[in-house]
Order: structure tokens, then sequence, then C-alpha cells
């Protein structure tokens, strides 16, 4: 089984931030985390982390997407393997 914890984080310039954690084991998440006020709402990744549920699969698509905005917009996003 491969488990692969997705961090996104957000600082924007009013002094705010956001930040979304998922973990997921085989494309299903396995626990998600979002809180904050996102800079624009319409963001992609910020969809991905509000629309996510435990149990719901999460294509290597999606998951390149929310990784692609790492660096636009003071945002952070990273994955990484979890150990079993």
């Amino acid at each position: 089984m491969k488990k692969r914890l997705i961090k996104t984080r957000e600082k924007n310039s009013m002094s705010l931030s956001c930040v979304g954690e998922m973990l997921i084991e085989d494309n299903t998440v396995v626990r998600v985390n979002f809180s904050g006020m996102p800079r624009v709402h319409g963001d992609g990744w910020v969809r991905f982390y509000q629309n996510a549920y435990e149990g719901k699969q999460v294509s290597d698509e999606q998951i390149k997407a929310v990784l692609s905005y790492h660096g636009k917009n003071n945002i952070s996003s990273i994955i990484e393997e979890v150990a079993e």
C-alpha cells in the first residue's frame, strides 16, 4: 500500500493564510483537513481540498494539478511518501 501526504499552503498579502493536508492511500482519501482564508476561493487547489472526504477516489492527474500551484501566488504545494 502506497501512502502519500499532500500539503498545500498559501500565505497571502493580508496576513491571512490557509492550509490543506490530505493523506491518500492507493488513490483513496484517508484523511483531509482544510482551514483558513484562501486568496481566491475559485482556485482549483482550494476546491480539491474542500470537496474531498474520506473514501473519495482521487486521480494522479488531480494530484498533479494541485502540485502545479507550487510557486504561484505565494503557494507551496508538496507531496511526500509516508512510512507504513
